[in-house]
């Protein structure tokens, strides 16, 4: 489906900034209890305890938003075989293999 190609490049470019984030978050929640447990300063704790939440919510909206973006071509390709019709997919399924 050439017209929506541009619906699966961003659901790949949203969802891995999602993922990136998420992994960002970890890795600070990781520092985070390091200064904990280890019994060093808490002033980094304080400053980066929102970060942590806010990459952690933009990392449900991305994911959100690259899922919706892969229904929207996905959507798109099951109204097109509805409109074809089962044999002709068949078909071309049968070519393909």
């Amino acid at each position: 489906m050439p017209e929506k190609k541009i619906h699966g490049f961003l659901s790949v470019i949203l969802t891995m900034t999602g993922i990136i984030m998420q992994f960002t978050a970890y890795y600070l929640i990781w520092l985070l209890l390091k200064d904990v447990f280890l019994g060093e300063s808490l002033k980094e704790a304080l400053k980066i305890y929102m970060t942590i939440l806010l990459l952690f919510i933009s990392h449900g909206l991305l994911y959100l938003a690259g899922t919706w973006m892969i229904h929207l071509a996905g959507f798109r390709l099951g109204n097109k075989i509805k409109r074809k019709g089962d044999k002709a997919s068949f078909r071309g399924f049968k070519y393909f293999f």
